[in-house]
């Protein structure tokens, strides 16, 4: 690989890795998930489950201290206001429960529980 095709790599890997820790497009939210953490999301099922989702990850990589492990092991819909993720350990997983509330074109981190 050139010089410059090598900067160009690591200019477009800075890029990706930026955009990953930015903001998704919701309220501030430094350690434990808070009932203001709010997102507008479109309704459909599918939208709805992905835009947790992307709630979920963003307060987990706010507040989970970073430590070896196997990353993510898992993230699943438990009832249409329940949702787990499962972070791997050396030795064990950490599992969060998180509550979310529904209100119009909104969606609410409103409970977090777990460790």
């Amino acid at each position: 690989m050139t010089g410059r095709a090598l900067a160009g790599a690591a200019f477009a890997l800075a890029f990706v890795a930026a955009v990953w820790v930015t903001d998704l497009g919701f309220a501030e939210g430094t350690g434990a998930a808070s009932p203001m953490m709010t997102r507008e999301c479109k309704m459909d099922a599918l939208e709805r489950s992905a835009c947790v989702i992307e709630m979920i990850l963003k307060d987990v990589r706010d507040t989970y201290p970073l430590s070896a492990g196997g990353g993510i092991g898992s993230i699943r819909q438990l009832s249409t206001t329940r949702y787990a993720i499962e972070l791997l350990r050396e030795e064990h997983a950490d599992v969060f429960t998180y509550e979310v509330e529904f209100d119009a074109d909104q969606v609410r981190i409103v409970g977090k529980s777990g460790g």
